[in-house]
C-alpha cells in the first residue's frame, strides 16, 4: 500500500499537453540486520512552475510511517525511522506529472537567499585547470541566459561522458582535468564556470526518459528567472523533464542519508521510469 501525500501549487493554464508517468525505486542491501535506523530522502518532485505533480504514492519498506517537510532549499524531504530489525531498505515513489507548464522557474526577491548560488562549494571550487579553461572560453557575456548557453554547448563538445570513471566525492577540477565524467561531473564544471562569472547557478537532480537512474543538470538565474541547462545532453530543459531537487552542488540533493546501529556494509542500487501518460 503507498502512503499518499498532497502537494498544492496554484497555477492557471489552459490547456496541459504533457504528462509523464514516473516510477523511482531506491534499494538498500545490509551486510548483516541493523536496528534503530534513521533515515531522510530526498526522492520526491515538487510543485513549480515547470511542472505540477498530479498524483504520488510513496512506499517505504512496505509500511513504514514517515513524515514531510522542506529543506532550505525548498526540496521535499522524507523523514522516519525503523526501530525493527532489518537488512534490505526499499523506497518507491510513483506518480504522474504535468511537464508543459513553463521552461523556467520565478525566483523571489530574496538577493541574499539567491546570492548564496554564486559561491563555490568543495566540490565545485575551480583551481588550475578550471581557471586556465575558463580563460580560454569566448562566450556572449549579454546575458547569464547566452553565457550558460555557450558554456553547455562548449562544454559538452570537450568532455566524453565515461560511467564509472568518477565518483559522488569528484570535484569539477578533477573531472575537467580527465575531460571526462558522468552528469554530476558535467553540471558541477558547469557550475564552477558560471560562478566565475559571478552567476547564480545551482545543481538540479530529477528524471528524464530513457536514463534509467537520476539525472542531473543546471538552472542558472537570468532576468530573476530560473533556466535549465543540461550540459551531458547539451540540451534546455523542457517538458522532458522531472525536477526532485536543487541545491548548491550535489551533496545538497543527496537522496539518501541516514543512521544506524551496527557495522553493516551497505549497496545501494537506484532505478527509475519515465514514460509518457496514455490514460
Amino acid at each position: 500500500m503507498y502512503n499518499k501525500i498532497y502537494l498544492t501549487f496554484k497555477y492557471e493554464r489552459k490547456i496541459f499537453i504533457n504528462k509523464l508517468d514516473f516510477t523511482y525505486k531506491l534499494h538498500n542491501d545490509f551486510s548483516t540486520d541493523i536496528i534503530d535506523h534513521h533515515f531522510t530522502l530526498k526522492c520526491v518532485p515538487c510543485n513549480n512552475q515547470r511542472q505540477i505533480v498530479e498524483s504520488i504514492g510513496i512506499k517505504i519498506n512496505s509500511e513504514e510511517n514517515f513524515t514531510t517537510h522542506y529543506d532550505s532549499f525548498g526540496n521535499i524531504v522524507l523523514s522516519g525511522s525503523i526501530f525493527s530489525e532489518h537488512n534490505k531498505f526499499d523506497v518507491e515513489v510513483a506518480g504522474t506529472a504535468i511537464t508543459d507548464m513553463e521552461i523556467f522557474e520565478d525566483t523571489g526577491e530574496d538577493e541574499v537567499q539567491n546570492g548564496i548560488f554564486k559561491y563555490q562549494t568543495k566540490l565545485t571550487m575551480p583551481y588550475e585547470c578550471i581557471n586556465n579553461y575558463s580563460e580560454s572560453l569566448n562566450v556572449d557575456l549579454e546575458n547569464n541566459y547566452n553565457t550558460a548557453l555557450d558554456i553547455m554547448r562548449r562544454l559538452h563538445e570537450d568532455m566524453k561522458y565515461k560511467k564509472g570513471s568518477t565518483d559522488v566525492g569528484t570535484t569539477a577540477e578533477y573531472a575537467l582535468k580527465n575531460r571526462c565524467g558522468v552528469c554530476q561531473d558535467y553540471s558541477h564544471i558547469m557550475l564552477s564556470l558560471l560562478r566565475l562569472r559571478n552567476i547564480p547557478t545551482r545543481y538540479c537532480v530529477g528524471m528524464i526518459s530513457g536514463e534509467g537512474e537520476t539525472h542531473a543538470w543546471v538552472e542558472v538565474l537570468s532576468n530573476k528567472r530560473w533556466y535549465g541547462f543540461d550540459p551531458t545532453n547539451n540540451l534546455l530543459v523542457d517538458k522532458n523533464y522531472i525536477k526532485i531537487s536543487s541545491g548548491r552542488d550535489a551533496a545538497d540533493c543527496s537522496v539518501n542519508k541516514g543512521i544506524f546501529k551496527d557495522s553493516a556494509l551497505q549497496q545501494q542500487t537506484i532505478s527509475v521510469l519515465v514514460t509518457q501518460h496514455t490514460a
